[in-house]
């Protein structure tokens, strides 16, 4: 029996002009690589009700794998996030920091056999999709949840990046150009799914 998926991501990438097509192109492929089935809900608040808005949807679908997709501004390939740190929200009592749950050297593999350019990343990132990733994880151990989560970060867009060269002040472009590296949408996707049904 295959995995049930669910995958959630924030406006900027799910929403954005460019990427209409980023949940259809995940969503034709739900019945190759043992998926089951495939919810993508790519519209978390990037504020402080995205974590609950994250794990009201994880209480709806009751997913066996979830995959949080954030941007990494600056970042030429696809990371694959180790740790989530405590958000400030937490008692000082909780973990300073707790581990994603997918075997990320499968997925890692899963990522080099699609040709697409990742990494390992031991990074401490300070955001909401850290806070988000954070809540998962902790809500599955205190829960005793036998679901799996990853976080995924991606670069820019092609088209994201343009605007942000568009609205740049940079005096040298080839410098502005090298600041905002991008992958393309199709890879985007194919990086997604080589995750979850791979790994």
């Amino acid at each position: 029996m295959g995995k049930a998926v669910l995958i959630l991501g924030f406006k900027d990438l799910f929403h954005h002009r460019e990427t209409a097509s980023l949940e259809e192109a995940l969503l034709a492929r739900v019945e190759q690589g043992g998926i089951s089935s495939l919810v993508v809900e790519g519209n978390l608040p990037a504020e402080a009700q995205a974590s609950a808005t994250a794990l009201a949807l994880i209480r709806k679908y009751t997913p066996d794998r979830v995959l949080l997709v954030s941007t990494a501004k600056g970042a030429s390939a696809v990371g694959l996030q180790r740790l989530a740190i405590r958000p400030q929200t937490y008692p000082q009592t909780a973990d300073d920091g707790l581990f994603t749950t997918i075997p990320l050297r499968q997925a890692h593999a899963a990522l080099g056999h699609a040709e697409i350019p990742a990494s390992i990343s031991d990074d401490l990132v300070d955001g909401t999709d850290n806070d988000v990733v954070y809540s998962i994880l902790d809500f599955a151990a205190k829960h005793k949840s036998t679901f799996t989560c990853g976080w995924l970060r991606v670069p820019l867009s092609v088209q994201q990046a343009f605007e942000l060269h568009s609205s740049s002040t940079y005096a040298d472009k080839e410098v502005e150009r090298r600041a905002f590296p991008s992958m393309a949408i199709s890879t985007i996707a194919d990086a997604m799914f080589a995750v979850v049904s791979h790994s």
